[in-house]
């Protein structure tokens, strides 16, 4: 007894699969080779490599490469970012425990009137 995913499962059918697949996988390595270029060409800033196709092995490896870098890089902003927090609140902290001398002033002035 066939039911009918079993009908529709013929040979040249599969194979249509296969193709769509193969040719989706492919777009999307492509897309991603042309943003591996695009990114090295921004980092190397030079042109040598603008017609070159690299192989889909190629196109992978460069990519974990920019994406590990772009971790990377990440981790170190996030880490002058704290850093600079702490420092501006040090300074902020430092602020307010001086007091400028118009302030000092008037304080002085202020305390000799209500001892008057």
């Amino acid at each position: 007894m066939e039911t009918a995913t079993t009908k529709s499962r013929t040979p040249s059918r599969c194979r249509e699969w296969e193709r769509n697949r193969r040719n989706k996988f492919n777009d999307a390595i492509t897309r991603l080779g042309e943003v591996v270029k695009e990114i090295n060409r921004a980092s190397n800033a030079s042109k040598d490599g603008d017609n070159v196709q690299y192989p889909k092995i190629e196109i992978v490896e460069k990519a974990i490469i920019c994406l590990t870098s772009c971790v990377h890089e990440k981790t170190q902003l996030k880490a002058e970012i704290l850093a600079l927090q702490v420092k501006i609140d040090s300074e902020n902290k430092q602020k307010e425990n001086k007091k400028d001398a118009s302030t000092q002033v008037f304080l002085n002035k202020s305390k000799k009137r209500q001892s008057d």
